[in-house]
């Protein structure tokens, strides 16, 4: 198999780096990697390195975990296999592309100071598009796992209207739920209108929350206080997908009873095969783009 411009290490993250890293040998690329769960098996000509150090010496694309970090110290690893971002900031070189999740301050302070190409893949919305579909179809899974009824006639709430929210909504559309949009932009308020959901702007949360059967935040500032969750009927359903902290106050929603929870990494859980392509695709698109910039 040929080799494609140089190597891809392949850093960290969960099983969706796994299948990452074989997507992006099958398309030529040589591959190491350092610090990914163990199971499913890599091919034998994709490289295990023993360091962080060592898988990012030689290697021309640095490929981070998404997210990036879950604690401000580590790349996010399987436990066991400590990534050390101090390492990884030490172990940068100029000539180097670095693609992640999203980049931490430090860590995007230290490209730009080495002239390294730094891309934040959650802010792309190639990406984004992509990373919905897998999140919104694990969230609504979810949901019918911890609902009481169907999904069927369903009346969800749907806070947000971002990639996620437009999966999730229509989704939900499809599967003969009534789901219904907030959000706080007009624009986004309009968007909802013209692809046919109900839609109204966070000031109306007190006036649909007491019929709503399933909640689906992707807004990651509080949207969901504790004088708001109590509004909800006992066997209502919040799914909170939003990134850190999330939107819901969990503490309130665990003493009201409700079944509540906060859901990050979902493609990596339920479809890393799905998305773990999707970053090898996104990667290569990465790569064409800056050729052609040259």
């Amino acid at each position: 198999m040929p080799e494609h411009k140089g190597t891809v290490a392949v850093l960290g993250g969960d099983t969706r780096q796994i299948y990452a890293a074989r997507a992006l040998r099958a398309a030529g690329f040589s591959v190491v990697t350092c610090g990914l769960p163990e199971a499913p098996a890599l091919p034998a000509d994709i490289k295990h390195a023993a360091s962080l150090r060592e898988a990012m010496e030689g290697s021309r694309v640095l490929l981070c975990p998404v997210p990036f970090t879950s604690d401000g110290a580590q790349l996010l690893h399987p436990p066991g296999i400590p990534l050390p971002i101090s390492v990884f900031l030490e172990g940068l070189r100029h000539g180097q592309i670095v693609i992640a999740g999203s980049l931490p301050e430090n860590a995007g302070k230290r490209c730009r100071a080495l002239g390294v190409p730094a891309f934040a893949l959650l802010n792309r919305a190639d990406f984004a598009r992509l990373n919905a579909i897998p999140t919104a179809e694990a969230a609504i899974a979810l949901a019918v796992m911890q609902g009481a009824g169907n999904l069927h006639g369903s009346r969800c709430l749907v806070l947000g209207f971002g990639h996620c929210g437009k999966a999730l909504a229509e989704r939900l559309a499809s599967l003969g739920a009534k789901p219904c949009v907030l959000a706080r932009r007009e624009e986004s308020i309009r968007l909802a209108h013209t692809a046919g959901f109900a839609a109204a702007d966070f000031d109306a949360l007190p006036q649909y929350l007491p019929q709503c059967d399933y909640v689906f935040n992707t807004v990651p500032t509080p949207v969901l206080p504790g004088a708001l969750l109590a509004l909800l009927p006992g066997d209502a359903v919040v799914i909170d997908i939003a990134a850190a902290p999330g939107g819901t106050d969990f503490a309130a929603a665990q003493a009201l009873g409700l079944q509540a929870g906060r859901y990050p990494g979902l493609p990596g859980k339920y479809a890393p095969r799905a998305a773990g392509e999707a970053l090898a695709a996104i990667t290569q698109k990465i790569l064409d783009e800056l050729e052609g910039a040259a």
